[in-house]
Order: structure tokens, then C-alpha cells, then sequence
């Protein structure tokens, strides 16, 4: 970023006022939407239908950031959460998926069925999220003939199958009990469940030898009726069904796993294991690198020294670049095309071959490459779908949600009883949406540092305000209610938000904690001690300042979506108005209308060149601010327009994490 400081240059700038900072932030990489519960399939079982469901990230290119489609056609990425067999929550592991999408791939995790459901359910489920990303490749910009899968542990076994079983009929999805998608388009012929790449991490070859080379009880534990492999088998005991060991039929017990398909003409595999490895024995990779070297399959088998099951090694940065430097060597660069001309992958953590131990670590065959993997990158957990209010009307009960990203290492903004700060940001979309999937850039930049980030919808057009003030101020309380649950300081909380969430943002800090509202609970507080707003709105009467009359006027019209959140529509005894109308009711809605002293500090940026919300917006609320003496930060982005790929490079994310991180994480405000 370059900071002009010429006055002349900068005088005549759309909402400059002495005290502005103003930069330049060059659109040098590609923004990434997060599509949230997509359905891929719906399955039958004994009950009603069950519709299966997977996240997406799409890079998008910054010329075409508004376009219908991506551009181009990239490589994809499915990854397959673990869970032991019994959960696939398709929330993990977001710091290795928004790597591999920064890399430009389209990255999906899907859900598939777990015990009670029996095998092979979660390989037909798996298949049929790659023949969704085929189906939709031109929606999502995907190439359909470079489609990888990822998995770790559960997920492992399950990306070794979908490789091993490419066009093999006996695995075809919708030969067991259900449909193949949602209101897809099924009348020509079924597009291909093949995969072109598979990477495994710490996953599961042979299910009747899960724990080979392990000390007691770890086989009397896998041989047990009641274990995951046994359960997903043969099943829980009832009604018929008496149950059994993985061991009982040894033959059935490989037939279903990838140990037992292993043959000629298979794509590429990357497994990955740690020799510390106390849950699945690393012996599980170094078996099916074995069995794929000896049938002419091209395979890379990486060992990392002392890693064990799930823990924080595999978070690290030296993991997240291996596998995608793999990811394109084998299908090519997402932006160039077919590459061979690379680095060797995990080249940086490799140990050196006078460096390696004389006697064999557990899972270290020939041909293995053995890593050193260190780092204090946080691992960084998403938890969906958190109820965080309940809004109870005559019409029904509506439940509000939050999105959570939350980092689980040690960081330096963390405090006293490892407590750390959070921020609640709310999305924008013109009053009249509240998607809390978007800007997930920023809200990674802001975890990386070490906040816990809540995204919240609230209630927008038709209801009116102040529900979404209300619903923002229940958004904090729930934080400071949870906060041990969250490992949240609830003396640091701050909020953030892009366009109507920056408003709702300014709004919550400008009116801080001046005691409940109509119908809320008196505790706990629900002030917040910092507040950042991206090209939002502070007062909603003058949204076209500077625009020339014709936009004016339609700000002025009672349908604007301004004068709807504040007036409502038209509707019986209703007759709606003009925001205009009814200045003092404008005001109370606008965070310039609650100016004083004692506000929280405030960031406050706008684009130049933004068309929708007018600079001057960010220019009134940082003169209310400043003339009273709270503590603003002014940042005018030259050229960026509303909500464009500008606001989604490193450099803005960066500066705003940086602005948290010195005015949030750095005090105390006890």
C-alpha cells in the first residue's frame, strides 16, 4: 500500500476530509465466495428422504468479480471430512480449504452418511458429490476433468475408495436407495464419478487392521462388535441383525475396503501419515504404498515424524503448501494450466537423507519420504449454524444464526486463562439480505491473528428497525454469555461489517451500552470496544450525497430499501414513506444520529470510486466522531468501488486484522 500525501492530489477526492488517510491497494488477487448447505443428493432410507449437503469456495477472477459465472476452468478439490465413521461434519478443516482455494482451486466438503448407515452408503454418498461438481462444472467454473479428493482419517479411507473404484459399476450411486441429485436435469446419461487425484491424510487401507503393530488393548478395542469398522459393517444389533467383529469375515471386511481394490490403471496418490499416529496405525499407508508401487501406480507416501492422529502438526503451513504443490503438479496449475516444471512438494520439511534414524519409525517403508513438520499456525475450527437468539412472535418462532471461526492454538493476543478477543461482523446486502457466508477472506485474516470471529445474520426488509439493532446487541450478549465455551475475553469484544453490516456495526458501537431496549434482558452487556466499518452507511437520509439529483431521487422513493427498513412497506394500516419523511425517525436510525463522547475507537474505510453508498457517508460519521473526541481512524481506499475485489486483497485484510490487533487485542478495558 502507498499513502499519498499531497494535499493537492488529494483535495476533490470523493468523501476526503483532512485526516484521511488515503492508499492505493493494487487488485492483484482473486476474492473467494463460500456457498454454504448446498444439496448434492437426497438419499432414501427406512424413514423420509435425508438431502446431503456440501460447502463450496470459488475463486473468482477480479475482472469478473461480478460476473454470473467464475471464469475459466480450474481444477477441483473434493475433501472428505473424518469422524471415525460416525460424524462428517463438513466445517473442519477450513484453514487447508482456503488454502488450496487462495491456490485457485474450487475446494468442496462434503457430509456423507455415518453409522447407523451401513457400508457402502458413504462411498455412493461420496461419488455423488463428485458427479454434482461435474454437473454444475460450468456453474462453479470447474474443469470436469480434474477433479481431486481429500480426506483425512475417515475421509482418508473414503478418498482412497472413490480413487480405487473409478467406473467400477459395483459402486455406481443410485443402484443402492436413492436419487442422484436435486432438481438436476437426470435424463441423459450420468456423468462420470472418477476422480483424477487422491490424497489421504492419516487415512484408514484395511478396516480389519486398523491398529496393526499397536500395544493392548488396541486390537481386543478393533475387534470388538461395537467398533466404528464392525458397526459400519454388519451393523448395530437388532431386530435380525446380531452384529459381529470386523473380524469375522475377513473377506466381507475387505471387499470393503480400498486395500481390496487396489489394481492397475489408478490415478495418482498422495498419502500422508504420522508416525506418532496412536488412533490409526500408520502401518495403514505404508500397506496401500505398497500395494500401489507393486501394481505400476504412481504414488507418493510422505511420513511426518512424531505427528499423531489429528493433532496440530497437520494445521500447519509446510502441510497446506505440500498438498497443494502435489495438487498441482498432478492436475495442473488452476491458472496456467499443466505444469511439471515445480519445486518438489514438502521439499521444505523433507529430512535430509544423512539426517534420517537408523532404526525404521512406525509406517517407514521404502520409498517413504520422511518430514519434519513445525510451526505454531492455529488451528482454526468453524462452527455453523449457531442458534444465537430465538424470536418469538404470534406468527411463530424464528432462530437466529451466527457462523463461528475459532482458533484453538496458542497466539500472542491471547490473555490472561487463555481468553481471546472476538469480533462479531455482520454482512451487508442492502437491508435486504444477510448472508453470513460472505467476506470469509477477511474473517480468516482476522482468526489468523488470533480473534474469535462470529459472522450473524439479522432481520432485514420487511421487518423494520430497530430488529436489526436488537438483533446485534443479542449477538454480543450470546458471545459474553458463551464465553467460556468460545475461550472469549469478555471485557475485548469488538464488531465489524461490510455496507448495511457496517452500518449495523457503527450503529451498535455509537449506541453502546446505554441499557436494554424494549424486551431485552438486562444482562450481560452488550457494548462493544471496537468497531470497523467497510463503504457502510452512517446516515440514512443523505445515502446519494453527491450523487446528482436522479439518484437522489430514488433515495428518495418510499420503496428505497432505506425507507422500508425504517417505515416499512405499504401495507394496510401501513401506507409507507420516504426516508425523507420523517427526519427524526432517519436519524434515530443512523449512527451519526447517536453522536457523543465515549465511543468506542473506530475504523472506518471507503472506496473512491464506490457507486452505491456515497464516500461522503464514511466522511459524516468520522467528522461526528472526531468532534467529540473519540478516537477515529479514517482510511479512503482510491479506485475501489462498493464491495469490489479491492476489498477482498491481503493488504485490506491485513489492515483492518493490524487495526484490531493494536486497538483491541493490545488493551485492556477493564
Amino acid at each position: 500500500m502507498n499513502t499519498t500525501s499531497r494535499q493537492d492530489m488529494l483535495t476533490g477526492l470523493p468523501g476526503y476530509t483532512p485526516g484521511a488517510n488515503v492508499i492505493d491497494v493494487p487488485v492483484t488477487e482473486e476474492g473467494i465466495d463460500f456457498i454454504s448447505n448446498a444439496v448434492y443428493a437426497q438419499v432414501l432410507g427406512p424413514g423420509a428422504p435425508r438431502s446431503l449437503h456440501l460447502n463450496l469456495l470459488v475463486p473468482r477472477s477480479p475482472e469478473r468479480r461480478k460476473a454470473e459465472q467464475p471464469s475459466g476452468s480450474r481444477p477441483a478439490v473434493l475433501c472428505l471430512p473424518g469422524g471415525g465413521f460416525l460424524a462428517a461434519d463438513r466445517d473442519r478443516y477450513i484453514g487447508l480449504r482456503m488454502a488450496l482455494a487462495r491456490r485457485g482451486f474450487v475446494v468442496a466438503c462434503a457430509e456423507y452418511r455415518v453409522i447407523p448407515d451401513l457400508f457402502p452408503g458413504l462411498v455412493l454418498d461420496a461419488k455423488r458429490a463428485v458427479r454434482f461438481l461435474r454437473r454444475h462444472a460450468g456453474i462453479y467454473g470447474i474443469d470436469p476433468d480434474r477433479i481431486a479428493v481429500l480426506g483425512h482419517s475417515a475421509g482418508g479411507y473414503l478418498a482412497q475408495m472413490l480413487g480405487l473404484t473409478n467406473d467400477d459399476p459395483a459402486f455406481e450411486p443410485g443402484a443402492d436407495d436413492g436419487a442422484d441429485g436435486i432438481g438436476a436435469d437426470c435424463s441423459g446419461p450420468a456423468e462420470s464419478c472418477a476422480v483424477q487425484a487422491v490424497v489421504s491424510v492419516y487415512g484408514v487401507s484395511n478396516l480389519a487392521s486398523i491398529g496393526e503393530g499397536f500395544p493392548d488393548p488396541a486390537p481386543a478395542v478393533n475387534a470388538s462388535p461395537a467398533s466404528p469398522a464392525a458397526l459400519l459393517l454388519h451393523g448395530a444389533a437388532m431386530k435380525d441383525r446380531t452384529g459381529g467383529s470386523i473380524l469375522d469375515n475377513e473377506e466381507m471386511a475387505l471387499a470393503a475396503s480400498p486395500m481390496g481394490h487396489v489394481g492397475r490403471a489408478k490415478p495418482p496418490f498422495l498419502l500422508l501419515h504420522g508416525s506418532g499416529d496412536t488412533l490409526v496405525s500408520p502401518m495403514q499407508s505404508a500397506r496401500l504404498y505398497e500395494a500401489l508401487r507393486h501394481f505400476g501406480c504412481p504414488a507418493d507416501y510422505m511420513l511426518v515424524r512424531d505427528a499423531n492422529h489429528g493433532d496440530n502438526v497437520w494445521y500447519q503451513d509446510n502441510i497446506a503448501e505440500g498438498i497443494g504443490d502435489w495438487l498441482v503438479r498432478t492436475l495442473g496449475d488452476p491458472h496456467e494450466g499443466p505444469s511439471s516444471e515445480m519445486a518438489e512438494p514438502f521439499a521444505s520439511c523433507t529430512v535430509p537423507q544423512e539426517d534420517l534414524p537408523e532404526a525404521l519409525l512406525p509406517g517407514q517403508v521404502p520409498g517413504a519420504r520422511l518430514l519434519a513438520v513445525q510451526g505454531d499456525t492455529a488451528r482454526i475450527d468453524m462452527m455453523d449454524n449457531v442458534v444465537y437468539e430465538r424470536i418469538v412472535r404470534r406468527s411463530g418462532a424464528r432462530s437466529m444464526h451466527m457462523s463461528l471461526l475459532v482458533p484453538r492454538a496458542k497466539h500472542a493476543t491471547t490473555g490472561a486463562g487463555g481468553r481471546r478477543p472476538a469480533l462479531v461482523f455482520f454482512p451487508g446486502g442492502g437491508f435486504l439480505s444477510a448472508n453470513r457466508s460472505v467476506c470469509l477472506q477477511l474473517r480468516m485474516a482476522l482468526a489468523e491473528k488470533g480473534f474469535v470471529v462470529a459472522s450473524a445474520e439479522y432481520r432485514v426488509v420487511p421487518d423494520i428497525f430497530p430488529a436489526p439493532l436488537k438483533d446485534a446487541r443479542a449477538a454480543v450478549r450470546f458471545l459474553r454469555s458463551h464465553a467460556l465455551n468460545f475461550g472469549i475475553d469478555p471485557d475485548r469484544i469488538g464488531a465489524l461489517g461490510e455496507s448495511g453490516g457496517g452500518w449495523l456495526a457503527s450503529l451498535l458501537g455509537m449506541t453502546g451500552d446505554a441499557g436494554p431496549m424494549d424486551g431485552e434482558p438486562d444482562t450481560p452487556s452488550c457494548g462493544v470496544q471496537a468497531v470497523a466499518t467497510l463503504y457502510g452507511l452512517s446516515d440514512l437520509a443523505r445515502i446519494g450525497e453527491g450523487y446528482g439529483e436522479e439518484i437522489e431521487r430514488i433515495h428518495l422513493s418510499p420503496a428505497a430499501p432505506e425507507a422500508l427498513y425504517v417505515h416499512g412497506a405499504a401495507l394496510a394500516p401501513r401506507r409507507g414513506a420516504s426516508i425523507a419523511s420523517a427526519p427524526e425517525a432517519a436519524l434515530a436510525a443512523s449512527p451519526t444520529g447517536h453522536a457523543g463522547p465515549g465511543r468506542p475507537p473506530f475504523l472506518i474505510l471507503h472506496g473512491t470510486a464506490d457507486t452505491l453508498v456515497s464516500p461522503m457517508q464514511a466522511e459524516r460519521l468520522y467528522q461526528v466522531l472526531k468532534k467529540d473526541g473519540n478516537e477515529a481512524e479514517y482510511v479512503l481506499v482510491r479506485n475501489a468501488g462498493h464491495a469490489d475485489s479491492t476489498w477482498h486483497q491481503q493488504a485490506i485484510c491485513r489492515l483492518v486484522a493490524d487495526w484490531f490487533e493494536n486497538t483491541l487485542a493490545a488493551r485492556s478495558f477493564r
